[in-house]
């Protein structure tokens, strides 16, 4: 049995994590397997040790812990793992178990880079960032259900 670190980032494809592990790590190769949904990343960290990052593409109620569609990365727990890991939640935000047989919860890491990969519109970027202050100020919550207001039906569709 492996023990792995993991990552879980919600409604993000594997095109867009790919291309940021290609900036953070343009020395790495991405190879495709016979299965559409799972690839594997080769990467060298900054101990110079070769690793494999697996990327899962998983649906909606498909067996994960979150029960939404996203993707799950799955790294050896040794060396860097955490390091890599968190260098990858900075630029989407997203879940981290540190070490997948210690029992431990996983943690939200918060998205700290701006991600030029990402397509967002005007009103996800709005509430990611109302969603990011730990005690919104009263201006905040109040613009912040006029917007809802204002667009709820396209609210609606996500």
């Amino acid at each position: 049995m492996s023990v792995y670190t993991k990552t879980f980032l919600p409604n993000i494809s594997a095109d867009t994590v790919v291309s940021v592990l290609q900036e953070l790590y343009p020395k790495g190769t991405l190879e495709k397997t016979s299965t559409p949904t799972f690839h594997h990343f080769f990467i060298v960290d900054t101990n110079q040790d070769k690793r494999n990052i697996a990327i899962f593409e998983l649906a909606e109620n498909e067996h994960n812990d979150f029960e939404e569609a996203g993707l799950s990365l799955d790294l050896g727990a040794w060396g860097t793992s955490v390091e890599i890991m968190e260098q990858i939640l900075a630029y989407f935000g997203g879940y981290l178990l540190k070490n997948d047989s210690s029992g431990e919860e996983w943690t939200y890491v918060q998205k700290t880079k701006e991600n030029p990969y990402l397509e967002t519109s005007p009103l996800e970027e709005f509430l990611q960032k109302a969603m990011e202050e730990e005690k919104p100020s009263l201006e905040t919550r109040l613009f912040t259900l006029q917007f809802i207001k204002k667009h709820l039906d396209e609210l609606k569709t996500f």
